[in-house]
């Protein structure tokens, strides 16, 4: 057990553990906090934990504030911050006061933005602290557990807020690798995803977020901080749909096994009714992940493993196939010249874009960026970005991105890049070194003044 018990006379924080789940070693404590690194041991896994109990004061929140912009300069590994922090984030997060300062709220909103913290995705009480008084009853949520970006994509972890019971908090309760060791995929976009009574409230709040540097860069920072949301979702309300869906019909069918004995009971009438809800829901969410996998525009005819699947793909590689193409005078060409390359790079108009981004099947493989077409033409905000990239065009492609140019092939900048290496480690050339620089980031990230004079020296 570690405590805070000299850092404050009343000793606010304790800490327990398992020595043989968990190894703890305490980095830094106040009279607020307790800041530790954690070693579990089935996974080797190491994370950093913050256990947090403000104080009242606004004045003496401003300490705390600051010891936790610091650990998020200095943490490299997966980090939760978790405990009561005394204020709330949102108008809506207090009940029966009016007593809201907005710089409080301010101040806490900042030093979040700040850590790079974002609620984990919980279940349970929204509030999580009221006065126990009856006739001035007043509501809060003052606890909260917070995490790293990183935190997502190294653990599998659910989330919760217990009732309060003689007490005035509710207890939060943090499951983490609750499923056994995962290792990490890749992101990807699930439609089962926007079944969650959660989805569109998660998304906004990723999505308002406010960024410094291009449109380009604003987008690309949105969408990254957006998977975290998504994740959170994921690991909450849609991990092991497989179990869920044994779980949720044992259930169900359980409910109306006691309901024909006692066909009478409003209570289990109930009970059955959001059983079954439950169960349709975790049913179609499971059914929709294994189309978006499977790519099930290939087995609509239910004919997984037969010589009409086969010949249905087939003649879904003829159709993809381009043998002639059509001019604007009804007539084929037969070879791609360069009077059908002017044709292919006209301007496209912003109906043309919709209509084919609607066009494109909800199943199909996402992007490099593990989005799917369909998420994208269900965001109106997204939309209007993609419109409006098309119409900037000229401002963000160069001419020396060969995929963008008349005449030009995507592989050219591949094959003069190959010529350059090729033969580049043979002992008796001179010294040399390569250098490869990442534009997309240097765009938005570099000083390119300083770089110039670097270069140029």
């Amino acid at each position: 057990m570690v405590h805070n018990n000299d850092m404050h006379y009343n000793g606010r924080i304790w800490v327990f553990w398992n020595p043989r789940v968990f190894s703890l070693t305490v980095i830094a404590k106040s009279s607020q906090h307790i800041h530790c690194s954690l070693l579990h041991h089935a996974s080797q896994k190491h994370f950093e934990v913050t256990f947090v109990y403000a104080f009242n004061v606004r004045g003496d929140r401003k300490l705390l504030w600051q010891h936790l912009q610091n650990i998020s300069h200095q943490v490299l590994v997966p980090w939760v911050c978790m405990g009561d922090f005394n204020v709330v984030l949102k108008m809506d997060e207090r009940l029966g006061s009016d007593h809201i300062h907005l710089a409080d709220m301010q101040e806490f909103g900042q030093c979040l933005d700040t850590c790079g913290l974002v609620d984990h995705p919980a279940t349970g009480s929204h509030f999580t602290w009221n006065n126990k008084q009856g006739n001035g009853l007043r509501w809060a949520k003052l606890d909260r557990i917070l995490v790293s970006q990183s935190w997502f994509s190294t653990f599998q972890s659910t989330a919760s807020f217990l009732n309060a019971s003689v007490s005035d908090h509710s207890p939060c309760l943090l499951n983490v690798l609750d499923n056994g060791y995962l290792r990490r995929g890749s992101f990807k976009y699930l439609n089962c995803w926007a079944l969650s009574p959660s989805f569109h409230k998660c998304v906004r709040e990723g999505w308002d977020s406010h960024y410094y540097g291009g449109k380009i860069s604003t987008l690309f920072q949105k969408l990254k901080r957006l998977k975290g949301f998504l994740r959170g979702i994921h690991s909450s309300d849609f991990s092991n749909l497989s179990l869920r869906v044994s779980v949720a019909k044992t259930e169900l069918l359980s409910c109306q096994e006691r309901l024909q004995t006692n066909p009478t009971d409003s209570s289990l009438i109930s009970e059955e009714k959001e059983l079954l809800t439950n169960y349709l829901l975790v049913k179609k969410a499971e059914l929709q992940a294994l189309h978006q996998r499977a790519k099930v525009q290939d087995l609509k005819a239910n004919d997984a493993c037969t010589r009409y699947f086969y010949s249905h793909l087939a003649a879904r590689k003829a159709t993809n196939s381009v043998g002639r193409i059509l001019d604007i005078n009804g007539g084929y060409i037969d070879i791609v010249s360069l009077i059908v390359m002017m044709h292919l790079s006209n301007f496209v108009l912003t109906k043309e874009i919709m209509d084919a981004l609607k066009s494109i099947d909800r199943n199909k493989s996402p992007g490099l960026d593990g989005y799917s077409s369909w998420f994208l033409s269900r965001m109106p905000g997204l939309r209007w970005v993609l419109i409006s990239r098309q119409q900037t065009l000229d401002l963000v492609i160069g001419h020396k991105q060969a995929a963008f140019v008349l005449v030009r092939d995507i592989f050219d900048n591949t094959m003069v890049a190959h010529e350059l290496v090729s033969k580049y480690g043979r002992a008796y050339l001179t010294p040399r070194c390569l250098l490869k620089v990442d534009i997309g980031k240097a765009l938005t990230l570099s000083l390119w003044g300083f770089l110039e004079i670097v270069w140029c020296n």
